[in-house]
């Protein structure tokens, strides 16, 4: 309900709501890895990178101050999984709010 007006001398409220967009579409779940971007401009894992690392190059190593990018890769999940991550309730209304959306991004 958006709001609600009662009408002079009738008795009769008139009452305003407004639906709820729904989406026949379902969510699709994309799953991406953290990557190196080397400086020949290759993109390598973070296992992969510090496998071409010295020994001296590895105490001082930071994966903090790395070049890095997100991949799309092939991967799979449950449900549940998903529901506990998002906060999901059984049995619980759900409504998805723009700031939801924002949290993602």
């Amino acid at each position: 309900m958006t709001g609600a007006t009662l009408l002079d001398d009738t008795g009769v409220m008139e009452v305003t709501v407004e639906e709820p967009i729904l989406s026949s579409e379902p969510v699709a779940i994309a799953f991406a890895k953290k990557m190196v971007l080397t400086d020949m401009g290759d993109v390598v894992s973070l296992r992969e990178y510090k496998n071409t690392l010295k020994p001296a190059q590895l105490s001082s190593f930071d994966p903090k101050n790395l070049n890095t990018t997100y991949v799309q890769m092939e991967g799979k999940t449950w449900a549940n999984i998903i529901s506990k991550a998002m906060g999901f309730t059984p049995g619980t209304p759900f409504q998805w709010k723009e700031r939801d959306w924002r949290d993602v991004e």
